[in-house]
């Protein structure tokens, strides 16, 4: 699953516990169609706050790592 933001991109590097991450974008307000698109294929979900997430996923214990970085 890969996340964009701009420039920035990160990508989830597990989906073995999709049920904690559904939970948490749905939290914050995204589609599940958005996210089963993500997760099946190649499709990038825009984000609003990937800092924000990236940090959420990393405090939940989602392993995750930054594929495009704009330093």
């Amino acid at each position: 699953m890969k996340l964009i933001q701009g420039e920035l991109e990160i990508q989830v590097n597990t989906i073995s516990n999709w049920p904690l991450i559904e939970d948490l974008f749905m939290k914050w307000g995204y589609d599940s169609a958005d996210l089963d698109a993500a997760k099946s294929s190649e499709v990038k979900l825009q984000v609003s706050d990937i800092n924000h997430i990236s940090c959420e996923l990393s405090a939940w214990g989602i392993p995750w790592k930054r594929t495009k970085w704009n330093y």
